[in-house]
């Protein structure tokens, strides 16, 4: 007898977690776009809804400050854009990692085992590890706020050691920054700047870095700093697309990266 109200007390908890999962997002709005999105305003969380196209696709991760430090002791202004990353999502387990490829190293005209041994030749980097909340048919819905609620741009690392441009030159400033930390209680998504489109996905976050030893940062209170970071997620171009030639006009200072397929004398 006890054998069997053991049982079916596992097949009840094995059906409410069921019906939890398939729950997950219901109530919720769905926001379409390049990579459909919910909100829970309860709990603060965002929802990725990953279709199997989107797993192991690649896509531009691309991020930048809404609002700045005001500060020419350090770069941290507003429009700031930080490092552009060819990012994909990789499922493990009960979690989707998010893993940044290493584009500096390349074999572009290599055959295909060239290819594969310079991509592990040199390391990727996991931005997040975003835990499946639930799966519906082939979709699956993850937790973001690890991927979208983060120090994106390096706010944190210019607010340690901040550096300026002195003569042309990139100079770290005098002495150490001060030690600031990331608070997490005191940094959320910010709903209203974050939208879908079909080609990319818009996300922002309210960031606060704070700190027992810090000097005044125009800041209101001293300590305690908070900006806006953005976040893009952005399709690949179609096929058949070609990148235009650099121009020395232009500014952008191109992509440099070491390509192992040419020669000695072609480097």
């Amino acid at each position: 007898m006890r054998k069997l109200i053991a049982f079916a007390i596992l097949c009840f908890s094995i059906l409410v977690s069921a019906q939890t999962d398939q729950n997950r997002t219901s109530g919720f709005k769905r926001n379409d776009g390049f990579l459909p999105f919910y909100w829970d305003a309860k709990k603060g969380m965002l929802f990725f809804e990953l279709s199997p196209q989107r797993i192991n696709e690649d896509f531009i991760y691309f991020t930048g400050l809404s609002s700045g430090v005001g500060s020419t002791l350090m770069f941290a202004d507003r429009s700031s854009v930080g490092r552009s990353q060819l990012c994909r999502f990789v499922r493990a387990g009960p979690k989707v990692l998010v893993i940044a490829e290493n584009t500096d190293y390349r074999a572009e005209h290599g055959n295909p085992e060239l290819k594969h041994s310079v991509e592990r030749s040199f390391p990727t980097s996991v931005l997040a590890a975003l835990p499946i909340e639930s799966e519906q048919s082939a979709n699956i819905v993850v937790n973001a706020n690890p991927l979208v609620v983060r120090d994106a741009t390096g706010v944190l690392d210019q607010l340690r050691r901040p550096s300026r441009a002195v003569g042309g030159m990139i100079r770290q400033a005098e002495g150490s920054g001060a030690n600031w930390h990331l608070d997490d209680q005191r940094s959320a998504v910010d709903m209203d700047h974050t939208r879908g489109f079909p080609l990319n996905t818009e996300v922002e976050n309210i960031l606060t870095f704070t700190s027992d030893t810090a000097p005044g940062i125009n800041a209101p209170e001293r300590g305690v700093l908070t900006v806006h970071e953005h976040i893009s997620f952005l399709a690949l171009p179609p096929g058949g697309y070609k990148p235009r030639v650099a121009d020395p006009r232009v500014g952008f200072f191109g992509e440099r990266f070491q390509d192992f397929s040419r020669s000695y004398s072609e480097l």
